[in-house]
C-alpha cells in the first residue's frame, strides 16, 4: 500500500490519540457525580522528592466513606467542598470534577506520543517532503518510495 507522506502521519496520529481520548470519555460516561470534602493534607518522601497532595473524602452509597489522592501539589482547604466523579462500580476510581482532574494523565500520556510523531513528521531528515510510505507485509514493513 503506497501512502502520501501527510495521510501517513494522520493515520499515525488517530492511531496513537484516538485510544487515549476514548479511553476517557468511556470513563467519564460511566461515572457518577458527588460532592467530596478535603479530610486533610498529605506528603510522601521518596528519596529527595517531596510529594504534597489533598486527600478527598466522598460517599458512594451514603453508608460508606472512601478516600482519593489528588494530584502532586493540587492543595486545597480542609473541609472545602469539591465536584468530584467516580466508578459506581469502584468507588475507589474517582477523581476531581475538573479538566486536570479527569484529563491531564490522558494528555501526558497523548502528549509525548504526539511529541513524537510531530518530531518525525517535521524533522526533513528523518522522513523527507514529497516521499511516498510503502506499508508491507513483510520486512521491511515501512519503506521510503
Amino acid at each position: 500500500m503506497l501512502l502520501k507522506r501527510n495521510f501517513f502521519f494522520l493515520i499515525l496520529f488517530a492511531i496513537v490519540i484516538i485510544p487515549v481520548i476514548s479511553f476517557r470519555i468511556e470513563w467519564i460516561c460511566s461515572a457518577k457525580s458527588a460532592v467530596g470534602q478535603v479530610a486533610f493534607q498529605g506528603m510522601d518522601i521518596a528519596g529527595q522528592m517531596q510529594r504534597h497532595y489533598s486527600v478527598i473524602m466522598f460517599s458512594s452509597t451514603g453508608r460508606d466513606t472512601v478516600f482519593f489522592n489528588t494530584g502532586d501539589n493540587e492543595l486545597y482547604a480542609k473541609d472545602q467542598e469539591l465536584p468530584i466523579l467516580f466508578q459506581p462500580d469502584n468507588p475507589a476510581d474517582a477523581r476531581l470534577d475538573t479538566f486536570f482532574g479527569i484529563w491531564m494523565d490522558s494528555v501526558i500520556y497523548g502528549g509525548i506520543f504526539l511529541l513524537l510523531i510531530l518530531i518525525i513528521f517535521l524533522h526533513p531528515a528523518i522522513i523527507p517532503y514529497g516521499v511516498r510510505i510503502s506499508l508491507q507485509k513483510k520486512r521491511p514493513f515501512i519503506k521510503l518510495v
